[in-house]
């Protein structure tokens, strides 16, 4: 621009363009000097240099068309040649790129955009009402103070108008869901017309208080929150939220969806058998453990025995070939608990006749085989669990002792009833049947006494014979007294 001329000139300072022609009249030192430290009336660009008048407001600015924008802004004005001073009279004006930005008169109307900050403050949040497409653009700020005149031409106000609205946003707390973990869901959504807010709605409590927030940089964000406890049933669940945004002749919706994901302990854990009922002894049976569970689970199998459950296999598949009945069970474990399967039983046939094709439901934990002297006493160690569901310990419960040729379910033909109805042998259950003891005491055995026998629990709806458990006991000789 050397020489300088008035289009120049006009480029590179702030001043209004009369003050500037009046510097120019004077001589070209004066001009010069005027170049590098007048407040600058630089074009959109600022010639290079650093402007004394400068804005602050959100880059870029959005707005939806049809609503309001809101622009948070103020500014800082360095003293020139001129000093900003508060206490007198500043207007200001919006101008859009295009036109002369350093003639106040060139400013967007105020039917379109009101400054709603005080510029005497250095607040110039201004309200652009009823925004369209056309009024996307970059727009300068021109300030007059007295003789103090600029425009932010280094700062212009970027607005992007869209047709649609912004779908809203929905976030966590926390990173690593576990069932158990009270969090917090938040749905938000951008506000650039805090005087209409969009209204949000979700699948979660419809009653969500909505509420506005003021954001650090000045603009606002609406949102809806709601504190929950996890659980395994939140795993996979979508959240759904909507924001419609009122708008000149309507409202202008959009959705947003998240799937939960939420770790929890094994649930639904259980065995099964294959193939079912009775198996030969020397043929192969496969016990398969299924739990629902997230990290997934693994798998350990157990077996009973009269010393204890006994750890037999690691994994979801346990196959081998059977040599004796018995009952199994699984448990699953992950990182946050295990649970363990109901029980199910092998059996062998031929080896428990006694059950036919029925499926045990009653268990009993005893030697296999006890002897006892005739006349003396004998003292039965013994506990039982059941796989029946309708059994239930906080009713009454009966145990009944049963002879080998003792048809079973038939308590006439029993040699004891807990209820007081059989004693044929003057036995006692000493053992806590609600809590699964069923040990046992014979006063005074016989030798007649000798056979196979059988328990049975009656226990409302459950009534149920340990058909795959008998108790072998062998009673020898004539008691002998050392004197």
């Amino acid at each position: 621009c050397f020489p300088f001329s008035l289009p120049c000139a006009r480029l590179f300072f702030s001043e209004d363009y009369q003050d500037l022609m009046a510097a120019l009249s004077e001589n070209v030192l004066t001009v010069n000097m005027l170049l590098f430290f007048l407040p600058g009336i630089y074009a959109n660009s600022c010639a290079e240099k650093t402007p004394l008048f400068i804005i602050t407001t959100p880059k870029p600015t959005a707005a939806l068309s049809g609503s309001c924008l809101n622009v948070p802004c103020s500014f800082t004005a360095a003293p020139g040649r001129t000093v900003f001073d508060s206490s007198k009279e500043t207007r200001g004006a919006w101008i859009k790129d295009g036109n002369d930005i350093y003639n106040i008169n060139n400013g967007v109307s105020t039917n379109l955009v009101e400054i709603t900050g005080n510029l005497s403050q250095k607040n110039c949040t201004s309200l652009f009402s009823d925004i369209k497409t056309s009024q996307a653009g970059k727009y300068f700020l021109r300030i007059e103070n007295g003789g103090y005149k600029g425009t932010a031409c280094s700062d212009p106000l970027q607005i992007t108008v869209e047709d649609s609205p912004w779908s809203p946003s929905i976030s966590i707390s926390g990173d690593d869901l576990k069932e158990h973990q009270s969090v917090t869901i938040t749905c938000s959504a951008l506000t650039p017309c805090p005087h209409s807010p969009p209204e949000l709605t979700w699948n979660l409590q419809q009653d969500s208080h909505r509420q506005t927030e003021k954001n650090t940089d000045g603009t606002f964000t609406t949102k809806i929150q709601e504190n929950i406890t996890l659980s395994d049933t939140h795993d996979g669940y979508n959240i759904r939220c909507s924001a419609r945004y009122p708008v000149n002749g309507g409202n202008k919706t959009a959705e947003t969806n998240m799937t939960l994901s939420v770790s929890y302990a094994p649930r639904n854990t259980s065995a099964s058998i294959s193939p079912s009922g009775l198996v030969s002894a020397g043929s192969w049976v496969e016990l398969n453990c299924s739990s629902r569970a997230k990290p997934p689970a693994s798998f350990t199998w157990s077996r009973n025995s009269k010393h204890g459950a006994i750890n037999v296999s690691v994994g979801q598949v346990y196959r081998f070939s059977v040599t004796e009945g018995g009952e199994f069970y699984c448990v699953a474990t992950n990182d946050l608990g295990n649970e363990t399967s109901s029980r199910i039983f092998v059996g062998v046939k031929g080896v428990l006749a006694h059950c036919g094709d029925k499926k045990p439901a009653l268990f009993i934990t005893t030697p296999k085989e006890i002897e006892a002297l005739n006349g003396s006493c004998l003292h039965i160690p013994c506990s039982f669990n059941t796989n029946g569901t309708t059994f239930n310990s906080s009713r009454t419960i009966y145990g009944i002792w049963m002879k080998h040729k003792a048809r079973f379910g038939n308590p006439a033909s029993s040699i004891f009833n807990s209820s007081g109805s059989v004693n044929t042998y003057s036995l006692n259950i000493t053992g806590n049947l609600r809590e699964g003891n069923c040990t046992t005491l014979f006063p005074d055995v016989k030798t007649s006494y000798t056979d196979k026998y059988f328990f049975r629990v009656e226990n409302g709806p459950f009534r149920a014979t340990a058909c795959a458990d008998p108790l072998q006991i062998t009673v020898k000789g004539k008691r002998s007294f050392i004197l």
